[in-house]
């Protein structure tokens, strides 16, 4: 939602009873996708009355902005200069105030593509202070295993980190692992918006702020989630479905048909072998070059997989024949 005009917010009454009840908000992007702080209140209020969700992108797009020109204007403008555009204070800054917004509108919130272990403590703490609020954390696959250090391994390395926010410590990482494996973040997800590494080295020449930003991970989401957390017993099988699979389901308006192994659910069902070792190579490696994940050893495979009861997967190849998708009406 980038309007906020009353005309527009009188839609999202409609778009809740059609079964979309789910809204995403930015407080970054300064100039294309960001809301200023009343206008994102505004929304939340709007999504309060409607009984939907708000998902919110939280980074201080001020903040960053001022630290891009920063960097432009004094000439450091090659990818690994990318994370200092986005410092830890700016989302600091944006998940406290989104959190202080969601207890003073009473809006259901969730705070997507976290970062940092302050935000994942910041949202532990609006819990405890409002133990009957909903409020969401979720971490992206990249977030919570690739390392910052990225943009100090070179030209190719630093495009393919190029995401927003960017990749943070190991020690952030670690904490966010242990607070996923705890179920203080309740979902794993992965933003999946890749690009091949000439499409992002085409555009930087220009400058790291005209960078396609995004990384993959569709495909690689429950192997490496299985391969570092569950296989290094960090995390329990069962804590791993609730965070991968049934969890994502019952908070975005699914429960009932989605995310679990029992009567009357769809037949949504992963053959998934925890014991296969091998090395993870990317499909079509020579467009996707640049991906976080190509050549590290996992554990785990995906074997066969059923859509509603009908096979898609076999033997961890693709089925021609697929069922297709259908429109699901989400309800909380």
């Amino acid at each position: 939602v980038v309007d906020t005009a009353d005309e527009r917010l009188a839609e999202i009454n409609s778009l809740v009873a059609a079964g979309i009840p789910t809204f995403k908000g930015f407080l970054a992007y300064k100039g294309r996708l960001m809301l200023e702080p009343p206008a994102m209140k505004k929304l939340m209020g709007a999504v309060k009355s409607a009984g939907g969700l708000l998902l919110v992108h939280a980074e201080d797009g001020q903040m960053n902005a001022e630290a891009q020109d920063l960097l432009l204007n004094s000439g450091r403008i090659g990818p690994r200069y990318h994370p200092l555009a986005h410092p830890e204070q700016s989302e600091i800054k944006a998940v406290t105030e989104v959190l202080e917004m969601a207890s003073a509108t009473g809006c259901p919130l969730e705070v997507v593509h976290l970062s940092l272990a302050r935000s994942a403590e910041l949202l532990a703490e609006a819990r405890a202070a409002n133990p009957t609020a909903t409020i969401i954390g979720e971490v992206c696959l990249h977030h919570l295993l690739a390392q910052s250090g990225l943009y100090e391994s070179g030209f190719e390395p630093a495009l393919a980190a190029i995401c927003s926010p960017p990749l943070r410590s190991e020690e952030n990482c670690t904490h966010l692992q242990a607070a996923l494996a705890r179920g203080e973040i309740e979902l794993l997800s992965t933003d999946h918006c890749e690009f091949p590494l000439k499409a992002k080295a085409a555009r930087a020449a220009g400058g790291f702020h005209l960078v396609p930003n995004g990384c993959g991970a569709v495909g690689e989401r429950l192997v490496f989630s299985h391969t570092h957390l569950v296989a290094s017993g960090m995390m329990t099988s069962n804590a791993w479905i609730q965070a991968v699979a049934t969890r994502p389901a019952e908070l975005m308006g699914l429960a009932g048909r989605k995310g679990k192994l029992e009567a009357g659910f769809d037949a949504d069902i992963v053959l998934f072998d925890p014991t296969a070792e091998y090395i993870w190579e990317t499909l079509g490696s020579s467009d996707l070059a640049g991906s976080l994940w190509a050549g590290q050893t996992v554990k785990g495979a995906v074997r066969h997989v059923w859509l509603r009861g009908r096979q898609v997967v076999t033997g961890g190849r693709l089925v021609m024949d697929q069922p297709g998708g259908i429109f699901l009406h989400r309800k909380f």
